[in-house]
């Protein structure tokens, strides 16, 4: 790969703006080799009742572009996610997708930018075509078929997508296999953590006071609280021990604040990234605990890797991306899991054991997955013959 560095468009899997995952942490660290312009996602699905006020808010936000820390421009292509959401024909949707795109890269003073996709909306995909580029990669985070069943057009577009990729990345061996039915050009690149910012130190006095509150003591869980998370599994939890506290860090749905509704179950909603540590320091033990499905089969938890670097205890359903960690992580379903649950709690003082989960995922950073990814860049620029436009200088 050229010493320049590169331009990069990625088109987000999540809004720049929502809880902080690989999109941002790859994208953050794609700007030390030229400029990234972000793209907030073109919906996958149709628009719900429940859609509404967000759809609106993104209608009426006053600033198209903001620019965050660390090099990154992000676009909101407001109209293009309206009209991708309420199904308008993928057709008309690129056309608003495209104008959008160019009128920030000649902003930007960019010419053939990385194309780099973490959604297979039909509308994106039909769109890179229009787009200048120099070279096209597929960020396959998750099983699409699952997660939007009964959209046969999305399973099209995302094997489009796979198939003419220069590059594909996937996040477990499972979507590894699938990917490479569409292109022999996929590499395996799971989640991580940013190990220094979930290792360090937290004193008592640090912990958020919202947890401090609780009872002890606290089990938690940080993530989206949907149809994956086995609310089975939590309410038998808060059942088994009322005097415990359950916190749940993250947007929960509808259906899961209508389920989960024992009186030390506490949904305490996102919280901001930094502040993740401090609440993780709080927690006697972490859960994963997710429902056996299509969706979890391929899934690669970055929550796995965040808890261990806290050197917090963890148990998990068997999920197949979390058993390779089964000498740091209890692995358990059903009743077993909440007996391994009481086993974590008895356990979470053990500070040499924290130091041990801790060292078992000091090299699944988010640094060392993106190098894995320029390595692989620089094969394809090899074999293609010098694909990418270096990065110019900022004007």
């Amino acid at each position: 790969m050229r010493s320049e560095g590169f331009d990069v468009v990625y088109f987000g899997a999540v809004d720049w703006s929502y809880t902080w995952q690989r999109p941002q942490q790859i994208a953050s660290r794609l700007s030390a080799q030229g400029r990234v312009v972000y793209v907030d996602p073109i919906g996958l699905r149709p628009l719900r009742l429940g859609d509404v006020p967000r759809a609106v808010r993104r209608l009426r936000s006053a600033a198209v572009e903001t620019e965050p820390p660390r090099g990154v421009k992000v676009l909101s292509a407001r109209a293009a996610t309206v009209a991708a959401s309420l199904r308008a024909p993928a057709a008309w949707t690129a056309r608003l997708v495209v104008p959008a795109v160019r009128r920030a890269l000649s902003a930007a003073g960019i010419d053939s930018p990385v194309l780099w996709v973490g959604t297979p909306a039909p509308a994106l995909v039909g769109a890179l075509d229009r787009l200048p580029s120099g070279l096209v990669v597929y960020d396959c985070l998750d099983a699409v078929a699952a997660f939007r069943p009964h959209q046969p057009e999305v399973e099209a577009a995302e094997a489009a997508l796979a198939a003419r990729a220069d590059l594909v990345l996937a996040t477990t061996r499972e979507l590894e296999a699938r990917m490479r039915r569409h292109n022999a050009r996929t590499v395996l690149v799971p989640n991580a953590a940013d190990f220094e910012h979930f290792a360090r130190e937290i004193a008592p006095a640090e912990i958020p006071a919202d947890l401090r509150a609780l009872p002890r003591p606290v089990v938690g869980y940080v993530g989206e609280v949907a149809s994956w998370l086995d609310t089975g599994l939590v309410n038998g939890l808060a059942a088994r021990h009322p005097a415990w506290s359950i916190a749940l860090i993250g947007p929960a749905t509808a259906e899961a604040r209508r389920t989960l509704t024992a009186p030390n179950v506490h949904l305490l909603g996102r919280r901001p990234y930094a502040d993740l540590p401090r609440y993780l320091a709080g927690f006697d033990c972490c859960l994963i605990p997710f429902r056996a499905c299509p969706l979890t089969a391929a899934v690669s938890p970055v929550k796995l890797y965040e808890y261990l670097a806290a050197g917090r205890p963890v148990v998990s359903t068997p999920l197949p991306s979390v058993l390779p960690f089964a000498g740091a992580v209890l692995v358990a379903a059903g009743r077993r899991f909440l007996e391994a649950v009481d086993e974590a709690v008895a356990g979470a003082g053990d500070a040499a054991a924290a130091a041990a989960r801790r060292r078992r995922v000091h090299t699944h950073t988010w640094d060392q997955r993106v190098a894995r990814i320029l390595d692989a860049l620089r094969g394809v620029e090899d074999a293609r013959g010098g694909l990418l436009e270096p990065a110019r200088a900022a004007r």
